[in-house]
């Protein structure tokens, strides 16, 4: 196999849906420069996430919402919260559509604040869940600011206003780029620090990880093949009683497993 292909396992074990409080996640990609050789995760990723939050809210029969950031220089906000109940084709098209060019700089902070806002665009629900997915290769970068400074106003930013709204933050952090250089930066940021590996089905692997615990769906991850580096994860939710099969590709020349 010439390419990694991913495969995850749905297996339900029973028939009783159970509701959880609905979840509001922004999913925060860095478009700056550095992230251009990794342009093809974004889309991936925000795929993921979009099948993964329908299907849950759909099988539980909650309404989840998502929404996407992507940064450089500034902050854009390319998904505007969205409901995935009936929505997911209309979110899948509108991501589809995003520019992969990239976007300069790295001003993470600036994403950090336009995730804020629009959580606080959402009507009060105290019972709602809301959390942050951010990808990144780990280096902000803002032309002319100081940057320990920078560092110390993301932490206090984080602090004040996400988890003091008791919005959680998990970080997808590509390997390489000087990104174990800020490491100490993210985890004062959040225990939620993910190694993501270099390559799209690391990527996906560790991002299929996160978000099946956000919507509460428990999980166990095999260790990787001896003779290919595909990545096996056995969900195991409580809602169904068939086996589904999620299958997701780092490339298109991936070789499809058979399954019986």
């Amino acid at each position: 196999m010439r390419a990694l292909l991913g495969v995850a396992l749905l297996l339900v074990a029973g028939t009783s849906a159970w509701a959880e409080p609905g979840l509001d996640v922004a999913v925060i990609v860095d478009r700056s420069r550095s992230m251009s050789r990794h342009a093809r995760l974004a889309p991936s990723l925000l795929r993921l996430s979009v099948d993964l939050l329908a299907r849950n809210a759909e099988a539980y029969r909650v309404e989840h919402r998502i929404a996407v950031i992507s940064f450089g220089s500034s902050a854009n906000i390319d998904v505007p919260f969205t409901s995935l109940r009936g929505e997911r084709s209309r979110v899948v098209e509108r991501i589809d559509r995003l520019s992969a060019v990239h976007r300069g700089e790295t001003d993470v902070l600036s994403a950090l604040v336009a995730a804020e806002k629009l959580f606080r665009s959402l009507p009060p629900d105290p019972a709602r869940r809301r959390a942050i997915v951010l990808l990144t290769d780990g280096v902000p970068y803002v032309r002319g600011a100081e940057m320990q400074r920078y560092a110390a106003e993301m932490r206090r930013y984080a602090a004040t206003h996400l988890a003091s709204s008791a919005v959680s933050i998990d970080i997808l952090l590509l390997a390489g780029n000087g990104a174990a250089h800020n490491d100490a930066l993210w985890r004062s940021l959040t225990h939620g620090v993910h190694d993501a590996g270099r390559s799209p089905a690391d990527v996906l692997a560790a991002a299929h990880a996160v978000l099946t615990r956000l919507v509460g769906t428990p999980s166990a991850e095999s260790a990787p093949s001896k003779t290919t580096s595909g990545v096996d994860s056995l969900i195991v939710p409580p809602y169904l009683e068939m086996i589904v099969f999620d299958i997701f590709r780092s490339s298109s020349d991936a070789t499809r497993p058979t399954s019986g």
